[in-house]
């Protein structure tokens, strides 16, 4: 299951996560490894893209407030535009940058059924999200105000931009 859902959130409501974004000292080289498994950087290899997550439920981490104030208000309004009252838990928030030379791969968020990702845009970009749904290729572009739904078994990447200098992204995941 892969939904598109349009949040129709204010071009200025996105330029001031962007701002927010671009000003944090806490981006990570990105990984969907926790950070209690042993995970070794490779400075031979190209960068995966970078990561900052604001709020992760089972690391006790809720340390970005500002971002999260925006991530909340963002997953409120998608909530409701897709129906989801009664979830469980919210698990994370993962703010991603991608930059032209990023080299992604693909993974699950989760490997559980009863979770869901959501990835969402902040900014038009000509970067996006590549899902594998029955081993078929899908390719989402970065369209602004935009979010795309799916199970987090479904294996996934972020496309970094070719033309345009940054791609930033939400990815949220949900317990139902």
């Amino acid at each position: 299951m892969v939904e598109i859902i349009d949040t129709n959130l204010p071009t200025r409501f996105n330029q001031k996560i962007i701002n927010l974004l671009f000003t944090s000292r806490l981006w990570g080289i990105a990984t969907d490894k926790k950070p209690f498994d042993n995970h070794v950087y490779d400075i031979n290899r190209y960068d995966t893209g970078f990561t900052l997550a604001s709020y992760e439920r089972e690391c006790n981490n809720f340390g970005q407030n500002n971002l999260n104030i925006y991530a909340e208000i963002i997953a409120d309004s998608l909530f409701e535009k897709i129906k989801i009252k009664n979830f469980k838990n919210i698990e994370r928030f993962y703010w991603n940058w991608y930059n032209q030379t990023s080299i992604t791969e693909f993974h699950q968020d989760r490997q559980e059924n009863n979770k869901l990702s959501i990835v969402y845009n902040v900014h038009t970009n000509d970067g996006g999200t590549e899902i594998k749904v029955n081993d078929k290729l899908q390719f989402y572009p970065s369209v602004a105000g935009q979010a795309i739904l799916f199970n987090s078994n479904l294996w996934h990447r972020g496309i970094p931009p070719k033309k345009d200098p940054q791609r930033f992204s939400l990815n949220i995941i949900m317990e139902i």
